[in-house]
């Protein structure tokens, strides 16, 4: 849902009668009267990837076969896709919120699968002003499928699985506060907490 909750943002996706393959198009529908339904190409396969609604557009994260890369659209109903920096560590399947620091919008991705199917613990967090990714501390366990949340400076991960022989086993929320660095202005750092 765009920030000021006009549209919605489908973000492409599967046909399940072709599973392995992504649907490149995004189609955004209006809350106006009526009732403007818009389809457009997406650049890459977003099967698995993780949208964010910003301020000033729209950011895609990873994705089956695109598991690093992240695509900005300024505008929700007019522009093209830009390509931004990759993400540090390619995924697909995982948790991704914005959340405000120092008056600028970021975005933290979380967890999910690699380009191998491997499950992940790690977290970065992009800043869009400068087109950077920064590592965070990892999660407490390896997460895919699941919610990021964010309330204040508190980043909660709600839902999913990760797997232990075989078997996927459903965690606890696991909160992380995030805190400014002392040392360096643009260094955040915090450590993970089991809320179970």
């Amino acid at each position: 849902v765009s920030t000021d909750g006009s549209t919605l943002q489908i973000i492409s996706g599967y046909n399940p009668d072709e599973d392995s393959i992504g649907l490149p198009t995004i189609q955004f529908l209006s809350t106006e009267p009526e009732g403007r339904k818009k389809e457009t190409p997406y650049p890459a396969s977003s099967r698995l990837a993780a949208a964010v609604s910003l301020m000033n557009g729209i950011l895609v994260t990873g994705g089956l076969g695109t598991e690093n890369q992240v695509w900005f659209r300024p505008s929700l109903l007019n522009g093209t896709w830009i390509r931004r920096k990759d993400m540090l560590e390619g995924r697909k399947g995982h948790g991704s919120c914005k959340v405000k620091l120092g008056g600028e919008e970021n975005v933290i991705v979380a967890g999910g699968w690699d380009g191998m199917f491997e499950e992940m613990n790690s977290v970065e967090m992009y800043n869009q002003e400068t087109n950077l990714w920064t590592s965070l501390p990892k999660m407490l366990n390896r997460r895919v499928d699941f919610a990021l949340q964010v309330s204040e400076m508190t980043l909660t991960a709600v839902g999913g699985h990760f797997t232990v022989s075989e078997t996927q086993q459903s965690p606890s929320p696991w909160s992380l506060r995030i805190i400014s660095s002392e040392e360096e202005d643009d260094s955040w750092a915090g450590e993970w907490v089991d809320l179970g």
